[in-house]
């Protein structure tokens, strides 16, 4: 047997839909398959559960190896069974966002209720449903009924659940459970994160607007350095001219204006996510950006909301940003011994920053991860972070080592 599911069956006198955890021997029961007739199997080991009578002739395989569409349908017979039933039933869904649970509970039927099948209504265009609650000509509830293929939110009306054919099947035939809370596979926030979702765009917006206001003043502000290029303005969320990403805030550079020079064409220099400190963050494409001399920063929305003046120094959760001999910084790559812009990755932990990832945009060498032995003192233990003595310099593999054996730098 490929796969047992208590699949339902017709009771022979009634021409009723039964599934087999309330079904009796008493009874008899055909396969509304192919008509023949079924043997009700109730032991201790096994769920109960239909199957066919010996058949070496022309044997049906609806109980023993039900394809994907009659699990499909005997799970929306059996959904619409349980609800003409008034069996107590309720909807579990996990949140996508805080991953909490919520109940949803299906009312009883009325005399003026009816559960439809395959339920054509207009929204968006013609739907066709699986499962429809209606109530006094109105649709109360949605249940769509998945074995492979899921359905999009935007196509049907809150509320509706969507439910796995196969899970439903054998929740609803399990002895052991006195209730039934069948799991929806939606995924959807619940309303509390979607109004917390709500309010942190809000602030976002203002923390934003706040930002806005400090880089248009045009004063220097750390990390944000201009070295030998001036600042030429900035734009709200505004797509890298680079890689076509989106970004909360875009500050343009431009080389200084002299008398035998007219001004440079601007150019995007730092790119700026908002994000709140609990937040992912993520970089694509480093080498890319570190060749086209861009910056890329998470700055906190908190501590940008609380800060009552313009600061000297703006504190981010995460930046990848290059240096190169341009910004007077002396970078030799020792692997390919070119002078290629180096990317330097970093996060802020336990109130200081920390180099996660130092990169040659050139050749891709990655001290931190392809320095596997320590030449000088023969250890693969060595700890062989690539540090930085001071905001301006970069140590290569060389200088890690011998600062680290010099004792003037601890790493």
């Amino acid at each position: 047997m490929a796969q047992l599911l208590s699949l339902g069956a017709i009771n022979k006198n009634t021409g009723e839909y039964v599934y087999p955890k309330i079904a009796n021997k008493k009874d008899e029961y055909i396969c509304h398959e192919c008509n023949k007739d079924l043997i009700l199997c109730q032991g201790k080991i096994k769920v109960p559960h239909f199957r066919h009578k010996v058949d070496n002739v022309n044997p049906c395989h609806h109980y023993s190896n039900p394809t994907e569409t009659q699990i499909h349908k005997d799970a929306k017979i059996l959904l619409k069974n349980l609800l003409e039933r008034k069996i107590p039933i309720s909807f579990i869904r996990n949140c996508c966002s805080c991953k909490k649970n919520e109940e949803f509970e299906i009312p009883e039927i009325s005399k003026t209720s009816t559960i439809q099948l395959e339920y054509r209504f207009e929204y968006n265009g013609l739907k066709i449903a699986d499962v429809v609650y209606i109530d006094d000509g109105d649709i109360v509830c949605i249940f769509e009924i998945c074995n492979t293929h899921k359905t999009f939110s935007e196509n049907r009306p809150e509320p509706w659940f969507e439910i796995n054919a196969q899970t439903l099947i054998k929740l609803t035939n399990d002895n052991s459970l006195t209730t039934l809370q069948i799991p929806c596979i939606r995924c959807e926030k619940c309303d509390d994160c979607i109004e917390k979702e709500k309010g942190d765009i809000i602030k976002k917006n203002k923390a934003l607007d706040i930002l806005y206001n400090w880089f248009q003043t045009g004063i220097e502000i750390s990390p944000f350095k201009y070295v030998y290029w001036c600042f030429a303005g900035l734009e709200k969320n505004i797509k890298s001219d680079e890689t076509d990403e989106m970004f909360d805030l875009i500050l343009y550079v431009q080389e200084e204006p002299s008398e035998k020079y007219e001004p440079s064409e601007k150019h995007q220099r730092y790119l700026i996510r908002l994000i709140y400190n609990y937040s992912n963050y993520y970089f694509t494409r480093e080498t890319h950006y570190a060749e086209a001399m861009r910056g890329i920063y998470y700055l906190d929305i908190d501590w940008i909301l609380s800060q009552t003046e313009i600061p000297k120094k703006i504190n981010y959760i995460a930046s990848l940003d290059c240096y190169d001999h341009h910004n007077g910084f002396d970078k030799y790559c020792g692997n390919c011994d070119g002078d290629w812009p180096f990317w330097v990755k970093r996060t802020y932990d336990n109130y200081k920053y920390k180099v996660i990832h130092v990169g040659c945009s050139g050749c891709g060498y990655n001290p931190n991860t392809e320095f596997i032995k320590c030449k000088m003192c023969n250890s693969n233990n060595t700890p062989l972070w690539v540090m930085e003595t001071n905001i301006n310099i970069n140590i290569c593999k060389q200088c890690d080592i011998s600062l680290f054996y010099s004792g003037k730098i601890a790493l």
